[in-house]
């Protein structure tokens, strides 16, 4: 069985964020749009237009909406993270981590 931690899990979380361990700029955000969403975009810069994997074909956003909707996912994800109870064992491998 795994123990959850409450509100200390989220001080651990937060205090990463301060101490600049978990950054929230533009670079770390592109960064982390192409770990988690890279097989579904691409960038056409001839066209100046994002294409987005719509499951059977490459849809070509028109107005921004379709890659704005993943960007926004993925912006989200890391603050969604930090108010979730962590277990006791990711929580003591955070707080050690140097």
């Amino acid at each position: 069985m795994r123990e959850q931690i409450g509100d200390e899990s989220v001080y651990l979380r937060v205090s990463e964020l301060k101490k600049g361990n978990i950054q929230l700029t533009d670079s770390t955000n592109a960064s982390r749009l192409v770990r988690e969403h890279g097989r579904d975009i691409r960038y056409n810069a001839a066209w100046k237009k994002w294409l987005v994997w719509g499951g059977t074909h490459w849809q070509v956003d028109e107005g921004g909406a379709l890659i704005h909707e993943k960007n926004l996912e993925t912006v989200r994800k890391p603050m969604r993270n930090c108010q979730k109870p962590m277990t006791t064992a990711s929580a003591l491998k955070l707080k050690n981590t140097p």
